[in-house]
């Protein structure tokens, strides 16, 4: 079906979204998912033991990851989002486990961005592993910027290995974009790579943003500019 559809299928997923139960935007797939999905895919991006999902919503990104084999940590701040993420990984034949994932596998997880409880609790058992950190569309009229920027830095802290964090999202508010990707270049090193996607209903193509971030540490080096730019 069309993405307006209730149900829709998308690169072998099917997700029910639920435009009416959930509050804020949780309920709805939105075209960051299929451009981050096609950067992953594309991109010569180092190897990860994990992908942690900040703001999961339908679940589609997860459950798409996991198909192809992933570990996948999906995260949402809702109860009734986790609630419909979780179906949605079901009924694409994914295992919902309440440890760390094996291959394929994917665990759903409570994140508030302002719950440092929350962000400890995660980064407990992430001790050691490699770890890629997906944002998707989090950048919209009402986000709440300063907490997620704070949570990216807590995970930085609590995770003892160097962290990818790639964020997709649509030209949509700039000043609320900018805001936010000068806070982040304060404390990452920040690369910008543009993405077209065709917008049938007006005829023309929008533009859509996929920035990686590696926290500042020491200079960046030629080969972690490499890593965290994801040459491809």
């Amino acid at each position: 079906g069309e993405l307006g559809d209730r149900q829709c299928s998308v690169a072998g997923v099917t997700v029910v979204q639920d435009f009416v139960g959930i509050e804020e935007t949780g309920g709805i797939l939105y075209n960051s998912a299929f451009v981050l999905l096609d950067f992953l895919e594309r991109s010569n991006l180092p190897e990860a033991d994990i992908l942690l999902e900040l703001g999961s919503g339908t679940g589609f990104l997860a459950a798409a990851l996991a198909q192809r084999g992933s570990r996948v940590i999906a995260t949402d701040g809702g109860k009734d989002t986790l609630c419909l993420c979780k179906k949605n990984l079901k009924r694409n034949g994914i295992e919902c486990v309440d440890d760390i994932p094996e291959a394929g596998e994917a665990c759903v997880m409570s994140l508030r961005w302002d719950s440092t409880d929350d962000v400890q609790r995660i980064a407990s058992g992430l001790t050691g592993k490699s770890l890629i950190v997906l944002l998707r569309d989090l950048i919209y009229p009402g986000s709440d910027i300063l907490s997620l920027k704070a949570c990216a830095m807590q995970l930085s802290d609590c995770v003892d290995t160097d962290l990818l964090f790639i964020m997709a999202h649509p030209k949509r508010q700039r000043a609320n974009e900018m805001q936010f990707l000068r806070s982040m270049s304060q404390d990452f090193h920040t690369y910008r790579h543009v993405r077209w996607l065709p917008r049938p209903a007006q005829g023309s193509v929008g533009a859509y943003y996929v920035h990686t971030f590696r926290r500042k540490t020491a200079i960046c080096t030629d080969n972690e500019e490499a890593l965290a730019t994801g040459h491809e």
